[in-house]
């Protein structure tokens, strides 16, 4: 079992294209939307996996955090 974790949308292409994938780990606000690699995995039959986050701890969430959080210490 390998794990991946892209950098750029140009990575996800890349490792989708060079490695046999299986289950495409995403997290549950791309359900329903379009997004880098989804039609790649569709033609492919690549099962994808939404992961429910039930926590405040995920990269949207903390590049919208950190810099008001360093703003006000920085006041």
């Amino acid at each position: 079992m390998k794990f991946f974790l892209n950098v750029t949308e140009q990575d996800l292409d890349d490792i989708l294209r060079s490695f046999k994938i299986y289950v495409s780990v995403l997290g549950d606000e791309y359900k329903d939307t379009n997004f880098t690699g989804g039609v790649y995995c569709e033609e492919k039959r690549i099962e994808l996996y939404y992961n429910i986050r039930d926590h405040r701890f995920f990269s949207r969430g903390l590049r919208k955090e950190i810099p008001v959080k360093e703003f006000n210490r920085v006041k």
